[in-house]
This record gives structure tokens, sequence and C-alpha cells, in this order.
């Protein structure tokens, strides 16, 4: 997963993405006792965009546990493989892709 490139339209995903704007909640393995939530941008097989108000360092792994509002559980091991300052109609934010592994 990786950062669209608006600039030339062209996107270098390798999979159909779904826009998708929930809260989820992820356990940092760095940091298990506290879980963190965040809102999704868009989702697609191989991952998930997510918006953050701190910035995430590419190569931090964790685990996707849930999606609200429904509370369904996923347990499914992530790695955040690009992040970036936000821009656009978010520029004091920070956006990050995180791969399903």
């Amino acid at each position: 997963m990786e950062p669209d490139d608006q600039s030339t339209g062209s996107d270098r995903r390798e999979t159909d993405r779904e826009s998708i704007s929930v809260e989820v909640v992820l356990e940092w393995h760095f940091n298990p006792e506290q879980p963190v939530r965040y809102r999704s941008v868009d989702l697609s097989d191989t991952g998930i965009r997510i918006r953050s108000s701190t910035p995430l360092l590419e190569g931090m792994t964790g685990t996707l546990k849930t999606i609200l509002p429904e509370g369904r559980h996923l347990d499914r091991p992530v790695m955040v493989v690009w992040a970036r300052a936000g821009s656009g109609d978010r520029p004091m934010g920070f956006e990050a892709g995180l791969r399903f592994f």
C-alpha cells in the first residue's frame, strides 16, 4: 500500500480500495497495553489508510483489533509502510498506509 500520486492521476495500489470512514482500534507492539483509535480513509484487501493526530513511523507493527461503531473484532497484524503529513483538507494531521500481513 503506497500513497496516491494525485498529480499524475496514477494509483500504485495492487488491489481496489473502498473509501471507508470509521474508527479503528490498533494495538502497537511496542505498547500493547494502550490501544489507540484512528480514523480510516480507505480499505483494500492488502491494507488500510488511516489518519492520525501524531506521526507514525514506517516499519511500526501492531494489530488492528476492532472496527467501530459495530465493534467487529479483527486481530489482523499490520505494518506501517508509508507515513506523511496531511495535506489538502487535512493539513494539520498525518496519514499512514498500513499493510496487512
